[in-house]
């Protein structure tokens, strides 16, 4: 290196050191942080490209493809996690009671409806009246009811996903007791 490429970097070094003194501590703080991130960046793209330009790109992909099993099974447990939390960390709903059924079943929760096919919350006399048709419907006739209602309260279509929800549970209610 040429002494007069020295002597700049030495003049930058100590016009940088002299402004670094007259700073405050807060500035001080966040220059150290940028100055952090740039030489982390600055060691990354000088790794990057080293392993680029001796060929070792391949090497890359070693690392990586080792870890994807142990990576796959992190992120399944990551995800039982988010189902036990949704499961057990339930709170209770706004009537005192807890979210969990008396068979202590969490998804038959009545806000949500049973999902194991008893719709203990409708009675098929009360579905025939949502759906507008006759407690004696044939199967045509509730689905065929069941797909005028829905057109007009699906939420997709600016309706109330409640009385959506109400309306596919009455067709349930009424497929079932036929």
């Amino acid at each position: 290196m040429s002494p007069f490429i020295f002597g700049l970097i030495f003049c930058i070094v100590l016009y940088l050191l002299w402004t670094w003194t007259q700073t405050s501590q807060h500035r001080k703080e966040q220059t150290m942080k940028n100055l952090l991130w740039i030489l982390c960046g600055a060691v990354t793209v000088g790794l990057l490209m080293w392993i680029v330009l001796t060929g070792k790109l391949a090497l890359l992909w070693v690392p990586f493809l080792t870890l994807l099993p142990w990576l796959s099974r992190v992120f399944r447990v990551v995800g039982w996690y988010r189902m036990a939390r949704s499961i057990w960390g339930r709170k209770p709903s706004a009537d005192g009671e807890d979210s969990w059924n008396k068979d202590g079943a969490w998804w038959k929760n009545k806000e949500q409806g049973n999902r194991n096919g008893r719709h203990s919350d409708m009675t098929p006399a009360e579905a025939a009246q949502i759906l507008d048709i006759p407690i004696s419907a044939t199967r045509q006739q509730i689905k065929r009811a069941w797909q005028q209602k829905i057109v007009l309260h699906h939420p997709d279509q600016g309706g109330d996903p409640e009385k959506a929800a109400r309306i596919n549970r009455a067709r349930d209610v009424m497929l079932e007791s036929l």
